[in-house]
């Protein structure tokens, strides 16, 4: 006696091999099964580092609104307190640009860019019953 999930996999494999007018052997079975696990892997892998990539963003995301306060507060007591020299100031004023546009450029590229964002979709190339390869 099947389980449910056996014979939902039976017909998964069933649907992936040759039409009963051509005749299947072993070997081709073989390599229609072969190529579908290799696909699960590779989907599972690009899963795999979608997950990483997210992480990636949220942490960049949350070290900008951070990062970016902290830069903001504290440029501007540098440069609105009486007792620090004018060059401090402009330097102050200068790291306080320079930081916020360099953040808000990676933050842009990395984070919130729509083209950085890959989608995930199935990678079988299985058609007509037919195995094919891969790029």
């Amino acid at each position: 006696m099947t389980t449910a999930s056996e014979h939902g996999s039976q017909d998964v494999h069933d649907s992936l091999l040759p039409d009963s007018k051509n005749a299947s052997t072993p070997i081709q079975i073989q390599r229609v099964l072969e190529q579908l696990r290799q696909e699960r892997e590779t989907f599972d892998q690009r899963k795999r580092q979608d997950a990483r990539w997210f992480m990636l963003r949220m942490t960049m995301g949350a070290l900008a609104i951070v990062t970016i306060p902290a830069f903001i507060v504290i440029c501007t007591i540098l440069i609105s307190s009486p007792g620090i020299s004018d060059t401090v100031k402009s330097l102050a004023a200068s790291a306080l640009l320079v930081d916020i546009l360099g953040l808000m450029l990676s933050v842009w590229k990395v984070v919130l860019n729509p083209a950085s964002i890959t989608q995930l979709a199935p990678v079988t190339a299985i058609t007509s019953g037919t195995p094919t390869d891969v790029d």
